[in-house]
């Protein structure tokens, strides 16, 4: 029989996590609305309270944090993303904003959220975003198409096109997402792209309570599976989800039998999806749900763990940021892209590879042999990360002074 923690199942345990995100949800909401009473604060548009991915609950947080951690000053005004920027919204921002910010986030998808008006998933029309007068910035987002996905619609392209010609500076997640941003914009607004790593990977830098972590040392490991479009992700056919799952299966036999503490990490409800296929395999470990929880459980729990190998970005960013180590299990090409940015594309493993699970394992046991060149390189990697945001953030002084 498989383990849970926090067992979904549980009505005891849904209510409680459901009444701890509506909580969650209600105060989100009267912060917003007693900010906007005030002058001189910075709007930050961005997915407050979602509850289903613990990721996309965690980094707007960390937006906020590490901005506050150059500027403390700066005072914030959360809005829904979501929302409707009508005309009475967008002139309140004019008058008493001190500027915008979106981010971060994969903000940029084709499917997320398509009936708005943009073509993404920010909602506001064209003629409305003409209307605003403060200072625009985006920040730390990311190009978030599936492999093999349609293109986003036509609306898309004049939405990011005014966008970009709207902003005061366009900061992208990583340098790839940089490239494909650069291919719906006007070539004379790419000057104002540039790489801007998610918060969430330089936790340690500005979080006095993730500073001076142990080392991963010891033998801890967060397996994090995704299932959320899984024809793209596996294949369309159930072999073929069954074929690559089998080669997740030969991993987690491999991480017990040498002696792993391994526990399943699942950032959305779908992420669970892979505990029949455990239990049919007699593969018995924690199973920690994160969907509608506190953002600070995920970030105590990665506390703990030594390696992350995981299909979700945050279930990398996250341990990354708090200096765990990192293998990747790619069916996205977000993934690569961050990897790019790491300098360690060697890391990750493509899921539909033939020997992906031999991959993995080499990966794993080179880790364990060679602990030290592993950390010294995500801490110089992480150190690259902290200067171009420390930059970044010199660049929009006039936003938050």
């Amino acid at each position: 029989m498989w383990r849970a923690k926090n067992d979904p199942g549980s009505l005891a345990s849904a209510a409680v996590k459901f009444a701890g995100f509506a909580a969650r949800a209600a105060r989100t909401k009267k912060e917003s609305q007693n900010s906007f009473q005030s002058n001189g604060f910075v709007t930050h548009v961005a997915l407050h309270t979602t509850g289903n991915n613990i990721g996309d609950v965690v980094l707007p947080h960390a937006v906020r944090e590490v901005v506050n951690y150059k500027y403390p000053s700066v005072r914030w005004h959360k809005q829904q993303i979501w929302h409707d920027f009508d005309d009475a919204y967008i002139d309140g921002l004019n008058r008493r904003s001190k500027g915008l910010l979106i981010g971060g986030h994969g903000l940029l998808t084709p499917d997320t959220m398509a009936h708005m008006p943009s073509g993404w998933q920010w909602n506001i029309s064209n003629d409305r975003l003409r209307k605003i007068e403060v200072p625009l910035a985006i920040f730390a987002v990311g190009y978030n198409r599936f492999r093999n996905q349609e293109d986003f619609s036509p609306r898309f392209r004049e939405s990011i096109s005014l966008t970009a010609e709207k902003s005061v500076f366009i900061g992208m997640r990583n340098n790839s997402s940089c490239e494909r941003v650069k291919e719906y914009i006007p070539a004379e607004f790419h000057e104002r792209i540039h790489w801007q790593p998610c918060p969430t990977t330089l936790l340690s830098r500005f979080r006095p309570d993730c500073a001076n972590l142990r080392p991963p040392v010891g033998k801890v490991a967060a397996l994090n599976m995704a299932f959320d479009r899984s024809h793209l992700r596996f294949g369309a056919t159930a072999q073929e989800q069954e074929l690559h799952l089998g080669k997740v299966i030969k991993v987690a036999r491999h991480l017990i039998s040498t002696g792993w503490q391994l526990h399943l990490s699942c950032h959305a409800f779908e992420d669970a999806f892979i505990l029949p296929h455990l239990k049919r395999a007699g593969i018995d470990i924690p199973v920690h749900y994160w969907y509608r929880r506190d953002p600070k459980d995920v970030v105590e729990f990665y506390k703990t763990v030594d390696l992350s190998i995981a299909m979700r970005g945050h279930a990398q960013m996250i341990p990354f940021g708090l200096g765990r180590m990192i293998i990747p299990i790619i069916t996205h090409d977000k993934l690569v892209f961050f990897m790019k940015d790491v300098g360690k594309l060697e890391w990750g493993t493509e899921l539909k590879q033939a020997d992906a699970a031999d991959s993995l394992i080499s990966r794993i046991d080179d880790f364990v042999d060679k602990r030290d060149d592993y950390i010294r390189d995500l801490n110089a990697a992480q150190d690259r990360f902290w200067v171009q945001t420390q930059a970044n953030l010199t660049r929009l002084a006039p936003m938050f002074q």
